[in-house]
């Protein structure tokens, strides 16, 4: 299995110069701040939200997001998830995972198994202490036509701040509030879910 953080941390130390650029403003600089209690904030394409896990580290945090091959331990609306490749990048890491979904028994008479599979691109900045997953969409079934978003996770102090950002469109016509709905819901829960995982893997 791939060193995750060893490869992220060689890539940065490589190109700290190019690396600092890119990740100039994630580094906590802005002025906005979120905490769970606030609601999901509606964006120009998706939704996005945040969620601080207390007394952690943004590596140990990095590494519940990025290994998405575990999420069916902790989050159940998984029933597997399989990394297809791995290839090195200038940056960091690219990753093709497949995803299969856990079809509720009421769907499944008109929907056996629903599967789509996703590039990850997973980069890290330890001098700033910010690591980044995003992910777009390779194939899936017809009626989901994009779905592409990012986890950033920031050191905030002795805190490491979460931030998920969800944008997924249809091959059909859905109202916008529907839709937002939806990825609101699937956004809180993985958000949720992560930061548990999280505080549970913790070393003490």
């Amino acid at each position: 299995m791939v060193d995750i953080f060893k490869h992220l941390t060689l890539c940065q130390s490589k190109h700290k110069k190019n690396s600092n650029t890119m990740f100039a403003w994630l580094s906590g600089n802005s002025s906005s701040t979120s905490s769970p209690a606030e609601a999901t904030e509606v964006i120009t394409s998706g939704v996005r939200d945040k969620l601080i896990v207390e007394k952690s580290n943004f590596a140990h945090c990095f590494g519940v997001v990025s290994q998405v091959q575990k999420y069916p331990e902790f989050l159940s609306v998984y029933k597997s998830v399989e990394v297809l490749s791995v290839s090195a990048m200038p940056h960091g890491i690219e990753r093709v995972a497949r995803y299969t979904i856990e079809v509720p028994s009421l769907v499944k008479p008109f929907l056996s198994e629903l599967v789509y599979t996703l590039k990850l691109t997973l980069e890290m900045d330890n001098t700033n202490k910010v690591a980044i997953m995003r992910w777009t969409h390779v194939d899936g079934p017809s009626f989901l036509k994009e779905n592409n978003g990012k986890w950033i996770v920031r050191q905030k102090g002795d805190d490491v701040e979460l931030e998920l950002e969800i944008d997924m469109s249809y091959s059909f016509y859905l109202p916008s509030y529907i839709s937002n709905m939806i990825q609101t819901s699937m956004l809180k829960d993985s958000l949720g879910a992560i930061k548990k995982r999280a505080v549970e893997t913790q070393k003490k």
